[in-house]
């Protein structure tokens, strides 16, 4: 790595071992991880990336803690990262409902439960949505542009329709899922927690809103849902 990087030349050295390097070592790691747990795995990778990478970055002297180097360097210990590597690919795979379960607990499928107990938020429904092709809709989509409004003094509102609003917002209390439905059902104020963004609220608003109006059996009618998302 010296070879390829200094402070006048090449590229830098955090930027190799991040980039190629760490990428290397944590290939699969969703797999082999409980090896980390190790202690003498753990003493090794923590070797490699002193050798490899500490040294290299800072260019301090040989007898520097590699604690140390790894504060100053803002470096994750590589069994930590590695761990890190295997929940965040083992929470995409089980987004994408491929994940499978083993009852060992010996094996590698349990870092889904390690996470959901690390991190609880984890365990919550996500807002992934798997691709759906639907070639008859029942419904249909326009958006006008703010030149067209008054060009054939048509009106924003269309008559003999029912309007429905939906709205999402978001605060330090967390955010809040909102649907004005005015005479056809009950108006909803949904609490979704801290842990939702807004643009999750105002697609859940959205969701709730159509679900809702079809429980309902409203047919024959116009129904517009006005939304600011």
């Amino acid at each position: 790595m010296p070879k390829h990087s200094g402070q006048h030349m090449g590229y830098k050295p955090k930027d190799i071992y991040i980039a190629i390097i760490r990428l290397m070592i944590t290939h699969a790691a969703v797999v082999w991880w409980p090896r980390v747990e190790l202690g003498v795995a753990r003493a090794m990778l923590s070797r490699v990336q002193r050798l490899v990478a500490c040294l290299a970055i800072t260019g301090a002297i040989r007898t520097s803690p590699t604690a140390a180097f790894e504060v100053i360097t803002g470096l994750l210990p590589l069994d930590i990262h590695i761990k890190q590597v295997a929940m965040t690919t083992s929470y995409r795979i089980d987004s994408l409902k491929n994940w499978r379960r083993v009852q060992n607990l010996g094996s590698h499928s349990h870092i889904l439960e390690k996470m959901h107990k690390e991190v609880p938020f984890t365990g919550m429904r996500g807002d992934h949505i798997k691709t759906c092709f639907l070639f008859h809709n029942e419904f249909k989509i326009m958006i006008h542009a703010r030149e067209s409004w008054n060009k054939d003094q048509k009106a924003l509102l269309p008559e003999n329709s029912r309007d429905v609003y939906t709205e999402g917002s978001g605060g330090p209390l967390g955010a809040r899922a909102g649907i004005y439905f005015g005479n056809l059902a009950d108006d909803h104020s949904i609490p979704l927690g801290e842990n939702v963004t807004v643009f999750q609220a105002e697609s859940y608003a959205i969701q709730q809103c159509v679900s809702t109006l079809k429980s309902i059996s409203v047919t024959g009618e116009l129904i517009n849902i006005y939304s600011d998302s």
